[in-house]
């Protein structure tokens, strides 16, 4: 949530996708983001809308073309990368917000959730997962929890 740029007191829910940008694309990074989520001319979503993109490469990618063509097409809304950088022993992540500034966190995922857990703070009250098929034009519903990833037995997820 975040406060309303209209309404004085008003809390607005942001949207957030989740793409993904894999090893082996046969286009660059920016050339997905222009083809799919933000075309020249063209603004596709709202400013209340957040792009996450997990990236699954272990080439680094400069960032710097896509903040040029993001700032300068007006996008509004965010779009930031996520990389795992390990799993084990500690879940490690690195952030990148690539507009309207490019900006680089290291983040331990799991040790977050702690403290998440630990302080009471807000948590995960609904995550609507979508399934799309090779064989299908249209996506499909595959689940709704409401409850944060850490409580979610992970068994019974399917």
């Amino acid at each position: 949530m975040q406060k309303s740029k209209k309404v004085k007191w008003q809390l607005d829910i942001s949207t957030v996708e989740i793409t993904s940008y894999r090893e082996g694309a046969k286009e660059t990074f920016l050339e997905q983001l222009k083809r799919t989520k933000a075309p020249t001319g063209y603004n596709k979503y709202s400013d209340e809308y957040i792009l996450v993109v997990d990236l699954l490469i272990k080439s680094p990618i400069d960032f710097a073309d896509a903040n040029n063509y993001l700032n300068q097409s007006k996008v509004h809304f965010p779009v930031w990368a996520f990389r795992a950088l390990s799993l084990y022993p500690d879940t490690i992540g690195e952030m990148t917000i690539v507009n309207p500034n490019i900006h680089q966190l290291t983040i331990n995922f799991g040790e977050t959730a702690f403290k998440f857990k630990e302080l009471g703070l807000p948590e995960v009250v609904f995550v609507k997962q979508v399934f799309r098929s090779e064989n299908l034009q249209e996506d499909e519903p595959s689940g709704y929890y409401n409850e944060p990833p850490w409580d979610r037995n992970i068994e019974n997820i399917g």
